[in-house]
């Protein structure tokens, strides 16, 4: 039963957080992404990223970084 109190007290948690910081992200002027981190502790796969800075980020890993709204 403390299992099952425990899930739920995180599930409400983690709703919670998400919507105070949701709006904030998804409403930011600056680029944000958020990367996993692989076991060497370099940059992995992209966990999440704003879709208006998606072609800066795609061009940033393919070498040519360069902001396209500079």
């Amino acid at each position: 039963m403390a299992g099952v109190i425990s899930f739920t007290m995180a599930e409400t948690a983690l709703r919670k957080s998400e919507g105070m910081y949701k709006p904030l992200f998804e409403n930011a002027n600056d680029g944000i992404t958020f990367y996993g981190i692989n076991p060497e502790g370099l940059p992995g796969r992209f966990l999440q990223i704003k879709r208006y800075h998606l072609q800066d980020a795609l061009r940033s890993i393919q070498g040519g970084w360069a902001p396209a709204h500079a």
